[in-house]
């Protein structure tokens, strides 16, 4: 198989990259599409997006959430 990984970057106020960062799904050789942000509060948003499941038999729905400080982008755990 092949594997597709989705990234998010972040951008300053002068439109220069300041951080790439890969988005957490199963590991390994699965596919990852569909990616959607949604805005939160304070600086906050989500990413969700498709990808298949561990078994391979089917998809999940994964989501991450972050805050953006500083020109920073800055994973939150809501475990």
């Amino acid at each position: 198989g092949q594997n597709s990984d989705i990234f998010i970057q972040s951008i300053n106020s002068n439109a220069a990259p300041t951080q790439k960062i890969q988005l957490q799904g199963n590991a390994g050789d699965f596919l990852d599409w569909a990616p959607q942000a949604v805005a939160l509060s304070n600086n906050t948003f989500a990413i969700n997006w498709h990808g298949e499941s561990s078994d391979e038999q089917g998809t999940d729905i994964f989501t991450q959430f972050f805050a953006y400080e500083d020109d920073i982008l800055v994973p939150i755990d809501i475990a």
